[in-house]
């Protein structure tokens, strides 16, 4: 089986010749093709039976024995051996056994599994006799997500994280002595989001949630107190932008952490929130003014009637906001231009009148002057 290689080249070589009778060295290759077959698929139902045992480890290293079982498999799977059978069926050629494609996908899809899992094995033996608890329940747990199917994992699993439990416990101890809750959070995190197969004791879970949620409430008025802070700040020193910017923050804080502010802090909230409102409505107020003065001044540039320049000018001057001077004086002498204007128009209008008079006074004088003439 070791030269199976050998074997199949001298077989090629034969499928590829014109001499296709059945002679003694025909039979010769095509028995000794038969029996690498034959021990293939044994070889192949072998493994099979461990990975239903649920023994992948033991079918991997039996397949992965020289030479490879899969390798041997698709060797046999050469080209021409469509013709081979074709030949083996024409000269009454005893058949080889049959090798289970399903078999073999189960056996790919194990030894798949385990290029995942030999390295996690590999570093688990080496670490196996170490005091690396942390490291060990690590490997061991992704070892069992990968060959959770073999059951020979849930006892060293089940063991090391007993021993895990016990430390995070000691560890949990120590840590409210010294009251450090960022890490008793942690270890609260570990014991509630962690896929134990161990149960975790509930007086401890209680004890570390009570303290975990006292700490948490304590942070979370804190933040509110330092928000809080800031929004007075703001608001005696009229900063508009950081009030703002400090009682966004505050909503969002109550939003996230559903927080309800004592009296207190919910009447500063609403003095200030007011204040803030009431000055983005006259800033609001503002800038429509500025856009009516603005208007004033293009249409002044733009020549338009006086009643709509009054008209305008009006509306800005009922808003409340001052009024620059010199946009005043702008619409004053706008007014006397109009003025102005209407003025040399009437004196135009009775200068034509009086001319046209004048002419037509010439006109009858000249024209009686005439008449006398004639008579």
């Amino acid at each position: 089986m070791h030269n199976y290689h050998q074997l199949l080249v001298r077989i090629k070589s034969f499928l590829n010749s014109s001499e296709l009778i059945d002679s003694p060295t025909a039979r010769e290759l095509y028995s000794a093709y038969c029996q690498l077959s034959n021990q293939t698929a044994r070889r192949l139902v072998e493994s099979e039976i461990l990975l239903q045992k649920k023994q992948k480890i033991e079918a991997v290293v039996l397949a992965q024995q020289v030479p490879p079982l899969l390798d041997v498999i698709d060797s046999l799977q050469f080209p021409e051996r469509k013709l081979f059978m074709i030949l083996a069926d024409l000269y009454d050629w005893t058949m080889p056994d049959e090798i289970s494609g399903e078999a073999v996908r189960n056996l790919r899809k194990a030894i798949s599994g385990m290029d995942d899992l030999r390295p996690l094995l590999t570093e688990f033996r080496r670490i196996a006799r170490t005091d690396q608890v942390n490291n060990k329940l690590h490997l061991l747990r992704e070892i069992y997500r990968i060959d959770h199917e073999n059951p020979e994992w849930k006892q060293p699993l089940t063991e090391v994280e007993n021993q895990y439990v016990s430390k995070l416990i000691t560890e949990a101890q120590q840590m409210i002595l010294n009251k450090d809750f960022n890490r008793i959070e942690e270890i609260y995190e570990e014991f509630r989001n962690s896929s134990w197969h161990v149960t975790i004791p509930t007086i401890v879970l209680q004890k570390i949630e009570k303290l975990v949620v006292q700490h948490r409430n304590e942070v979370i008025r804190k933040t509110a107190a330092d928000i809080m802070e800031k929004i007075n700040f703001s608001y005696a020193a009229f900063d508009l932008p950081a009030l703002e910017d400090a009682i966004f923050c505050w909503n969002e804080h109550c939003k996230k952490y559903n927080y309800t502010p004592g009296e207190n802090e919910a009447l500063q909230f609403r003095e200030a929130n007011a204040y803030l409102m009431d000055e983005k409505k006259k800033q609001k107020a503002l800038q429509e003014h500025l856009k009516v003065l603005d208007h004033v001044i293009a249409l002044i540039n733009g020549e338009a009637t006086l009643q709509q320049v009054e008209k305008e000018f009006s509306a800005a001057r009922g808003s409340g906001f001052d009024i620059p001077d010199h946009i005043t004086e702008r619409v004053e002498k706008y007014r006397r231009d109009i003025e102005r204007e209407r003025r040399m128009g009437v004196i135009l209008k009775s200068m034509k009148i009086i001319g046209c008079v004048t002419v037509l006074i010439v006109i009858i004088i000249s024209c009686a002057a005439w008449a006398i003439q004639i008579m």
